[in-house]
């Protein structure tokens, strides 16, 4: 097998780890035309950028050259995506910046989900416990009340 034809298999097995959010910045990189990658399945987009692949290779007039544009695109890939098979929708190609704002947007959601728990069992709490007196009023200690009999001891 040619050097060159090795070199596209490697790159074509980084693309098949990628997402379509990655496939999608990928073929732009590669000066695909958004409206023939937006909003397509993964399997569509990678069709589109190997038939620019193709196009863009046939250009070459030899293998070396062929193979530097290839081994150039996988430096690209390896420089920018970091695959990730628990990353379902494969968004790998986000900036380390972007997902240090998810942590911490993460944390701080969790943070206020803490303290409504928190606030929670304190009303909880709250509600549980028995009045100072020991005894619950009667109906006719809140009939004195009402009355304002209550202090008066006419029993």
């Amino acid at each position: 097998m040619a050097a060159t034809e090795e070199t596209e298999i490697i790159l074509d097995c980084k693309l098949l780890a990628l997402g379509v959010t990655d496939l999608t910045e990928f073929g732009l990189y590669l000066k695909v035309d958004k409206a023939k990658i937006g909003g397509q399945t993964k399997v569509k987009i990678m069709k589109v950028i190997r038939t620019e692949l193709e196009k863009i290779i046939n250009t070459f007039d030899s293998d070396e050259q062929t193979n530097e544009y290839l081994k150039g695109l996988i430096d690209f890939l390896d420089e920018n995506a970091q695959p990730k098979p628990s990353d379902e929708e494969g968004n790998t190609l986000k900036p380390s910046s972007e997902l240090e704002k998810l942590e911490i947007e993460l944390k701080a959601i969790e943070s206020q989900q803490k303290a409504i728990e928190e606030k929670l069992l304190q009303a909880k709490q709250s509600e549980n416990i028995p009045k100072s007196s020991g005894s619950s009023p009667t109906v006719a200690d809140s009939t004195k009340m009402k009355l304002g009999l209550a202090g008066n001891n006419f029993t």
